[in-house]
């Protein structure tokens, strides 16, 4: 469905793109499609970091959240695409730097594993997300005993309850989905309090209520402030999004919490709000994510280099098209990095070029859309 940027919505959003979905004509680092898409995020330090990524795949999952949390800020906050403004705090929890007068308590968060990239916002209380892949770890696995194996690098992170409830699983497909949920609920917590490596997982102890919902206990104790619930993307991915109270959240430097209104809530208010029925995650092709006059840019680039990747959208119309082609100059100008990546410097090297011609390309759309009259923002 297209994102319907007039919808009143009350700050909640549950979006899902599939890696899948989005096929280029090549690899990344030569794609014209993805450069455009790249140049497209605002801050030069989250191109920097989608880059930075090795494997194909990894850049283009890293891009994605980007253009998911662009386009949600830009959605739900009223605020122009290109001026969507991503900050990140300390512990890596990403918000919307913009000043913003409704929904002031919007935060939102991001992840993605295996072929889902997903998203999630709320703005009555603090969320995170995070979606796992039974298949990913699976195939990384190098030793027969399946729970050793996790042991090894997990004792520390699960309390003796959830090591029992892993190993009571019939086999090691069972135990690593068990395994999976439960790990995917703690990294839920962390990612929406903002606190990255810093909590101690061991202090979490996670346990199934229903099939889609799990408990919490902090320190052994019951918490009735957090909702962890669960949702079957498809056979292979689960995503857990985890709503708690916003005095919880952390934020040592200061900015996340300067563009939120923590009114004060009671015990009951704040379960009225973690009842609240949630949609379920909605899937959405790349292009979704853009308004008319980036999209219409992104299906012209498509058509040039590759037909058959077309959208599966309508056609943008003729004046829309003529407008792209007009702007579409300032695109042509591809930076060859065929050269394989052999370490880290000659990837630093490369990234430093493709991040030079993506501001040459943004300078020179601007130059060209005030000759032709033709707006990009």
């Amino acid at each position: 469905n297209e994102i319907d940027v007039s919808k009143e919505n009350d700050g909640y959003v549950r979006w899902a793109v599939r890696l899948s979905n989005w096929r280029l004509d090549s690899e990344p680092k030569v794609s014209e499609e993805f450069g455009y898409l790249l140049s497209l995020i605002n801050d030069e330090s989250e191109r920097n970091a989608v880059l930075r990524f090795m494997r194909s795949d990894d850049q283009k999952r890293a891009l994605l959240s980007r253009l998911l949390a662009q386009a949600l800020c830009a959605k739900e906050l009223n605020i122009e695409f290109d001026q969507v403004s991503i900050r990140r705090t300390r512990g890596r929890k990403p918000f919307c730097g913009n000043l913003r007068t409704k929904k002031s308590n919007f935060n939102f968060n991001v992840s993605h594993e295996g072929d889902l990239v997903v998203i999630a916002s709320e703005s009555k209380c603090l969320v995170g997300v995070d979606v796992c892949s039974a298949l990913q770890l699976v195939q990384r696995r190098t030793e027969t005993n399946f729970l050793d194996e996790l042991a090894k690098s997990f004792r520390h992170s699960f309390s003796s309850l959830e090591w029992r409830t892993i190993a009571s699983a019939p086999d090691d497909t069972s135990r690593f989905q068990i395994f999976r949920t439960l790990w995917a609920a703690k990294e839920a917590f962390v990612k929406a309090r903002g606190d990255g490596l810093l909590f101690d997982l061991a202090r979490l102890e996670f346990s199934h209520t229903t099939e889609s919902e799990l408990q919490l206990r902090i320190d052994g104790k019951l918490s009735a402030e957090w909702h962890f619930s669960l949702q079957n993307l498809d056979q292979d991915h689960v995503v857990c999004v985890a709503r708690g109270p916003m005095h919880a959240v952390v934020d040592s430097v200061g900015d996340f919490v300067k563009t939120l209104q923590q009114s004060p809530t009671d015990h009951d208010q704040l379960r009225q709000v973690l009842k609240e029925p949630r949609d379920p995650f909605s899937y959405l092709y790349v292009e979704q994510l853009l308004p008319p006059h980036y999209r219409t840019q992104l299906l012209a680039i498509r058509s040039k280099s590759a037909p058959f990747l077309t959208s599966p959208l309508a056609p943008p119309s003729l004046a829309d098209r003529a407008c792209s082609d007009n702007n579409l100059h300032a695109f042509q100008q591809r930076v060859s990095l065929n050269e394989d990546i052999d370490d880290d410097e000659n990837n630093k090297k490369q990234s430093a070029l493709r991040i030079s011609a993506i501001e040459a390309r943004r300078a020179a759309v601007s130059s060209k859309s005030e000759q032709t009259g033709c707006t990009l923002t």
